[in-house]
């Protein structure tokens, strides 16, 4: 028997309604692969079309330095793909997308910590590769800061 299901998205959320993206200041994109048996092939144009969108935001993008994406190097935008190959060929796992950095809690410089701007996520379940859906949870994650300035 195979199952198949269509992609869904889990969730689409900024946390702060007040956020802008102004507020994200230098962004540069942060890949997490964590794909298997040839599922996400096409690295290199996700970070090409993610570098693209967030120009088009008007965020200044920057390149990764060496270190874990908190070094305090700007605001990442991770891509975290988790995606594996089943016995019977179909790819199934997730995808997360969003905005973190390293700071301050508004308004109470005690607490020091991870920030979370905004995360999409997707699950995936069928199809011969996850490139497209990658790139469709990158847009989405991007267009939900269109008229955030």
């Amino acid at each position: 028997m195979i199952a198949v299901c269509l992609p869904s998205f889990l969730s689409a959320k900024i946390w702060d309604d007040t956020a802008k993206v102004s507020d994200l200041g230098d962004v540069y994109v942060y890949i997490i692969d964590g794909a298997t048996g040839g599922c996400w092939t096409n690295i290199s144009e996700s970070i090409n079309y993610a570098e693209g969108k967030l120009k088009a935001l008007g965020v200044n993008v920057v390149k990764p330095q060496p270190g874990f994406p908190t070094d305090r190097q700007g605001t990442a935008l991770i891509v975290n793909v988790s995606i594996t190959r089943h016995e019977q060929g179909w790819c199934y796992g997730g995808i997360n997308v969003g905005f973190q950095t390293v700071g301050y809690a508004v308004g109470n410089r005690n607490l020091f910590g991870l920030i979370e701007y905004s995360m999409v996520s997707m699950s995936v379940a069928g199809g011969n590769s996850a490139n497209v859906n990658v790139i469709n949870t990158i847009q989405q994650a991007l267009d939900e800061w269109n008229g955030r300035f």
